[in-house]
């Protein structure tokens, strides 16, 4: 699905525009819905517009790009989606265009298996787990940088890094009050700037939840 945003922060009318003429445009609405063509001056050789702007920006947003949903027979689900959006921000004052860009690729497999066979045995006896067990498991790249462009220099990344997370994740059902859940999620930032630390994170455990609900 694509949306988009398009907003002007502010805006006065041009003094230079019927200085010859006069014809000064207030900020009605009717003279915004329809607007009055640029004029050219024969001194300066430049377009003299209507209105006079200090930030335009812009927003659009691709959510998802690409996406993929599926369910096999056998209660194993697939995801993939691919995501875009990116900010972008003109400053008339100095000529100059911020934009913040983000894109990212997820990736999740889960399944739900009732009656599972337990890898190892019990007594000597093969056990099944009565209820059903589940399992999920996410994983995410993300690329987010700022990047400021200017008419007379190249385009450079003032911020940004390079996100990985992998979090799988566990729960069964013990009963209809109690359930288990074990997780476990790493997350790494590499940055794209030199300012920057790489940044990395390791997190696990157990949860236990008791449902004291009649």
């Amino acid at each position: 699905m694509y949306s988009s945003t398009y907003s002007v922060g502010n805006f006065v009318s041009s003094l230079e525009y019927g200085q010859f003429e006069n014809d000064f445009r207030n900020l009605t609405l009717n003279s915004l819905l329809y607007p009055l063509s640029s004029r050219f001056d024969p001194v300066t050789k430049n377009l003299i517009p209507v209105y006079v702007m200090s930030t335009i920006s812009f927003t659009e947003r691709f959510s998802p790009l690409i996406g993929v949903n599926a369910i096999t027979k056998s209660r194993v689900s697939l995801r993939l989606e691919y995501n875009q959006d990116r900010n972008v921000g003109l400053n008339l004052a100095n000529s100059q265009v911020a934009e913040l860009a983000n894109k990212d690729l997820t990736f999740s497999i889960g399944f739900t298996r009732a009656n599972m066979l337990i890898p190892f045995k019990i007594n000597g006896r093969a056990v099944r787990l009565p209820n059903d067990l589940r399992f999920n498991m996410n994983l995410t790249i993300r690329d987010t940088r700022t990047l400021q462009r200017k008419l007379d220099a190249e385009t450079i990344v003032t911020q940004g890094f390079i996100n990985f997370q992998f979090r799988p994740q566990l729960s069964y059902a013990v009963s209809d009050k109690l359930s288990v859940t074990a997780y476990f999620d790493r997350m790494m930032n590499n940055p794209l700037v030199s300012n920057a630390f790489f940044r990395s994170t390791v997190a696990g455990g157990f949860q236990v939840r008791y449902s004291l609900s009649e």
